[in-house]
């Protein structure tokens, strides 16, 4: 493992998070040439840029206990290409995936919470609401130029979405 005060942090590019952790620290990761994350099941929160700017990373296994991702956790992570949370996650921060410019498939189904420019420059290109998430910020998506098709997930309470435009339920509102 390398200090964080040294100048070799950019050349750690593998790791075996052990069993026993259940939060990965603020800026643990940051910067560092990881190519892969595998967290342990234990792990139910990843603090703010405990991943960030780790531009080899391609592959992160998060794990179904997994309940919050903090700001700017996966910030600029340019090689990652795909995320699915388990339900269990909640809370995902302002700026957790953003620059994560090869970031195209994303699923977080069990999402309530989601911070502005949580998927910024990403090219995702289906986006679905979750089913309790009841506030949406079209700062979540802020540069994202691929995005061809927004879904609201059955059963949500708060949106619609028609003819790729979203709505307030009672559309009352149109929101993007």
């Amino acid at each position: 493992m390398c200090i964080r005060d040294s100048n070799n942090c950019g050349q750690l590019s593998d790791f075996d998070i052990p069993d026993s952790v259940t939060r990965i620290g603020y800026s643990a990761f940051s910067g560092t040439a990881l190519k892969e994350a595998v967290i342990p099941a234990g792990v139910t929160e990843i603090d703010d840029w405990a991943f960030g700017e780790c531009q080899n990373l391609e592959k992160a296994m998060l794990p179904d206990g997994l309940k919050s991702i903090g700001e700017a956790a996966f910030y600029e992570c340019s090689s990652l290409t795909g995320v699915k949370l388990a339900k269990n996650v909640k809370t995902i921060e302002s700026g957790a995936f953003a620059g994560c410019t090869s970031l195209a498939a994303f699923s977080a189904s069990g999402v309530t919470t989601m911070g502005d420019y949580a998927l910024q420059e990403t090219v995702i290109t289906t986006f679905e609401i979750p089913k309790k998430m009841t506030k949406f910020s079209p700062q979540i998506l802020f540069g994202n130029t691929s995005l061809s098709e927004l879904k609201v997930a059955s059963g949500n309470t708060a949106f619609i979405a028609e003819d790729g435009v979203l709505y307030t339920k009672d559309k009352s509102t149109l929101v993007l």
